[in-house]
C-alpha cells in the first residue's frame, strides 16, 4: 500500500517592521481626552475675564494712590509741597 507522504513545509521568515508616525489630530484629542479639550474650551474665557480684572483693579488702585499723594501734599505741605501737587496735575 502506498502510504501518504507528509506535506513539506517551508520555512518563513516573519518580518515585523513599524512605522513611527505622529497620531493624527483625532487620535491626539482621543489620547488627551475629550474633557481635557472641553475644559480648555471652557477656561480659557474665565482666565482672560480674571487678567482684565485684575488689570483694571491696577488701573484703579494707581488712580487712587495719585490722588491720595496730590490730597495730602495740598493738606499738609506749605507752599513748595503745593507747587509740587500743582506740578502733579492737583488744581
Amino acid at each position: 500500500m502506498n502510504t501518504p507522504q507528509p506535506a513539506r513545509r517551508r520555512k518563513t521568515r516573519l518580518c515585523v517592521v513599524q512605522v513611527a508616525q505622529a497620531p493624527t489630530a483625532d487620535r491626539a484629542r482621543l489620547r488627551l481626552g475629550a474633557g481635557s479639550v472641553a475644559a480648555g474650551g471652557y477656561f480659557r474665557p474665565l482666565l482672560v475675564g480674571a487678567r482684565t480684572a485684575i488689570a483694571a483693579d491696577i488701573a484703579f488702585l494707581a488712580v487712587v494712590l495719585a490722588w491720595g499723594v496730590v490730597t495730602v501734599l495740598k493738606s499738609i505741605g506749605g507752599t513748595e509741597e503745593q507747587a509740587a501737587a500743582k506740578s502733579i496735575g492737583g488744581p
